[in-house]
C-alpha cells in the first residue's frame, strides 16, 4: 500500500496560495515513491492519498498522474480525499481513467466529482472545475458496490450490482437506470425531491429489481397514499418523507420497518401491515418538536402496528407545555417492546406531564435514558426511577378510580451500560456515570 498524508509533512499554516514550497516536497516524494515502485515491478494494490490545505488548482493534474500510475500498475483500492484551501473538503474521482482501466472494479465510490480543465497552456495556467453531472457505468460485471453522491443522472450497467447509495442534491432533477441491475439487493436513495414517488414508481422498481431486500428512502417527496407490494423485501426505511399520510404494506417477508420523522402522533402517516413476517421489529425516531397532544395520538399509531415488535426513540426534542389536567388517560395502552429516550426535559416541571402522557398512550417491556446532557439526564432518570417504584399515593390518580398501569408492577430491574458491581444499588450507580458527553444508558426493565 502507498498512503500519503499532508499532515506528516506540513500544517495548514505552511501552505498559502502561492506559497507551496513544502507542498512541493510532498509531490516530489510521491512522485518519486511511485515510479521507484514501478521500476521494480512492484504492484500498488491501494493507494490513499489524503491531503489537507491544498490549492486544487496546483494538484489537480499532478493527482491525475499518481491515479493513472496506480491503477496501470494493478492497484485494486484507490482512496483519495482533497482538502482545498478554506473549511471545503472535496473527494473526487477521476472516472474516465478510472473505469477504463479497471473492468474488474467491485466497489466504486463517486462523491462530488469534478473536472480539472485547463483553459490556457501560458504561463500563468488559467483552470476551470466543473462539476459532473452524469456517470455512466458501461461493462463493469465484477461491480458489486456503487455509492453516487452529486450527480443528477446515473446509468449503470452491471448486472451483479448489489448494492447502490445514491443521494443527489435538493430538488435537483435526477434520472436514474437500473435496467440491467436485476440482481440488486439494497438500495438506499436520497434527496429525491423533483417527483413525488407514488405506486407506479414502487411498482417499476419492484418489477425491475425483483430480488430487492433492502429499501430505504431519505428527505424524498411522496405522494400522500402509498401501496408497497415485494415478496422479497425484508428490510424499509422511511427517513423525512414528505407529504406521506397512508402507507400500506405487503411483504409477508418483511422483517424491519423504521420510520424517521419530525414529532410523533399526528405526525406519523398511518402504517398498516397487511401481511409481514411474524419476527417483524417496527422502529420509530422522533426528532425535533414534541406536542402532548402527539403523544396521545401516538396510542393510535401503535395500536395499528399489529404483529410487531415496536421500538420507540425520542430523540432532541422540545417540548410543548400541555394544558393543566389534559393528562388523563384511562385503558392500558398498547405494549411496545423497547421505548428510549434519547435526551431529557430540561425544565423540572415538565418531567412528570412527559412521562404521564408517554407511558399513558404505551407500554414498554423495556425503557432507558440516554446520558448525551448528564446534568439533566442524571436528574430526570432518578425521578424516572421514583415514578416507577412509587406507590399511587403519591399520583395524580389517587383520586381517581382508574389507575397508571406502571403502579401495578411486579418488578423493576435497572440496567446500565457501563461497568459497575452487580450488587450495585441505584444510587451508587448515577454516581458512577461518567462526568462528560457519553453515549451510556441507564434502562428500566418493567413486569407487569
Amino acid at each position: 500500500m502507498l498512503s500519503i498524508c499532508s499532515n506528516q509533512f506540513f500544517s495548514s499554516q505552511d501552505v498559502t496560495i502561492g506559497n507551496y514550497i513544502k507542498l512541493d516536497k510532498v509531490i516530489d516524494y510521491v512522485g518519486r515513491k511511485s515510479l521507484r515502485l514501478r521500476d521494480l515491478g512492484i504492484a500498488i494494490k491501494e493507494f490513499k492519498l489524503i491531503m489537507d490545505y491544498v490549492d486544487h488548482k496546483y494538484m489537480a493534474h499532478r493527482v491525475d498522474l499518481w491515479m493513472k500510475m496506480a491503477i496501470e500498475s494493478g492497484g485494486e483500492v484507490l482512496h483519495l480525499q482533497l482538502g482545498l484551501l478554506g473549511d471545503f473538503v472535496l473527494e473526487t474521482v477521476w472516472t474516465d481513467h478510472l473505469i477504463s482501466h479497471c473492468p474488474l472494479i467491485e466497489d466504486l465510490t463517486v462523491i462530488d466529482c469534478a473536472v480539472y480543465n485547463p483553459l490556457t497552456r501560458e504561463i500563468p495556467l488559467v483552470f476551470e472545475f466543473s462539476s459532473v453531472e452524469s456517470l455512466f457505468l458501461h461493462c463493469l460485471q465484477k461491480l458489486k458496490k456503487v455509492n453516487v453522491k452529486g450527480m443528477h443522472e446515473v446509468y449503470i450497467d452491471a448486472s451483479n450490482l448489489e448494492s447502490l447509495d445514491y443521494c443527489i442534491h435538493p430538488y435537483a432533477s435526477f434520472k436514474l437506470n437500473l435496467d440491467s441491475c436485476t440482481n440488486l439487493r439494497w438500495l438506499r436513495l436520497w434527496n429525491l425531491k423533483s417527483i413525488d414517488l407514488g405506486d407506479e414508481w414502487f411498482l417499476e422498481l419492484f418489477s425491475k429489481v425483483p430480488f430487492l431486500e433492502s429499501l430505504k428512502l431519505g428527505n424524498c417527496s411522496m405522494s400522500k397514499r402509498i401501496n408497497i407490494s415485494s415478496a422479497q423485501l425484508k428490510v424499509l426505511k422511511l427517513s423525512y418523507c414528505s407529504n406521506l399520510e397512508e402507507l400500506n404494506i405487503d411483504a409477508r417477508n418483511l422483517l424491519s420497518f423504521a420510520y424517521e420523522g419530525v414529532g410523533l402522533g399526528n405526525n406519523q402517516p398511518g402504517i398498516c401491515f397487511q401481511k409481514s413476517s411474524n419476527q417483524l421489529e417496527v422502529e420509530v425516531n422522533s426528532f425535533s418538536i414534541v406536542d402532548f397532544q402527539d403523544l396521545c395520538s401516538l396510542r393510535k399509531f401503535v395500536q395499528n402496528i399489529k404483529r410487531a415488535s415496536v421500538f420507540l426513540f425520542i430523540c432532541w426534542s422540545v417540548l410543548i407545555k400541555p394544558e393543566q389536567g389534559a393528562w388523563q388517560v384511562s385503558s392500558i395502552p398498547p405494549t411496545i417492546k423497547r421505548l428510549e429516550l434519547l435526551f431529557s426535559p430540561e425544565d423540572e416541571a415538565l418531567y412528570f406531564p412527559f412521562m404521564n402522557y408517554l407511558l399513558s398512550n404505551c407500554c414498554p417491556n423495556y425503557t432507558s435514558v440516554s446520558f448525551c446532557s448528564h446534568v439533566h439526564s442524571k436528574a430526570f432518570t432518578t425521578f424516572l426511577y421514583e415514578m416507577l417504584m412509587g406507590s399511587e399515593e403519591e399520583c395524580h390518580c389517587s383520586s381517581s378510580n382508574s389507575k397508571c398501569w406502571w403502579h401495578a408492577l411486579k418488578s423493576v430491574k435497572v440496567l446500565c451500560t457501563f461497568k459497575i458491581d452487580e450488587n450495585a444499588d441505584f444510587d451508587t450507580m448515577l454516581d458512577a456515570l461518567p462526568t462528560c458527553y457519553s453515549h451510556e444508558r441507564v434502562g428500566f426493565m418493567l413486569e407487569l
